[in-house]
């Protein structure tokens, strides 16, 4: 798996960008290693595990 944009793990889970940030806020300690709110990019260890919370298909 490689990097992946936010924007299209929004657009993935079929939500809005602002309501996909909504959801990374509420997990900023669990998600501290691999997404931060200026970065566009989402590590592939943080997109597994927001895929797993949020049933988003990678």
């Amino acid at each position: 798996m490689k990097y992946i944009s936010k924007n299209e793990l929004a657009e993935r889970a079929g939500v809005s960008k602002r309501m996909f940030g909504r959801w990374m806020a509420r997990h900023d300690e669990e998600l501290r290693l691999g997404v931060e709110k200026w970065h566009k990019l989402v590590s592939p260890v943080a997109a597994r595990q927001i895929a797993e919370w949020y049933g988003i298909d990678l």
